[in-house]
């Protein structure tokens, strides 16, 4: 076998950088209003349960939102959006590879609704408390 064929056999049991895997977890989603149509520019807040970093973003006119390249951990998740609910899920736990994907419904009104995603519930298992609104 010579150099070149050598060299070329090699060259396929390498990885390239473009297939390399993205080992940062990301968090995306839409959210809806009740009628199922998308709400663009609704507040999307992140917060990392350990360290309290906390990453904002708004939903775009699909009503998509999405954060990339995130430090795995244990996050939660709140939307807000004026006339609606405001919707928190709790729990949400990343490893370095892995991406979570949540659609969210609104609820129209001024209470906020809370989902808790404990580690010891069943995965598609979710906890629902419906909380007073906070007094400004």
């Amino acid at each position: 076998m010579g150099l070149p064929t050598l060299a070329f056999l090699l060259s396929l049991g390498a990885p390239s950088s473009t297939s390399a895997q993205n080992l940062s977890p990301s968090i995306r989603g839409t959210v809806n209003s009740p009628e199922g149509s998308t709400i663009n520019g609704a507040k999307v807040v992140l917060t990392n349960q350990t360290t309290e970093a906390i990453f904002r973003t708004r939903t775009n006119c699909k009503g998509s939102y999405e954060f990339r390249q995130l430090p795995a951990g244990t996050y939660s998740l709140s939307v807000q959006s004026p006339g609606f609910q405001t919707f928190t899920v709790y729990g949400i736990d990343l490893a370095p590879d892995s991406d979570y994907t949540r659609q969210i419904d609104m609820l129209r009104g001024s209470m906020t609704r809370a989902i808790l995603v404990p580690a010891s519930i069943p995965e598609g298992t979710q906890v629902v408390r419906l909380l007073p609104p906070t007094k400004p």
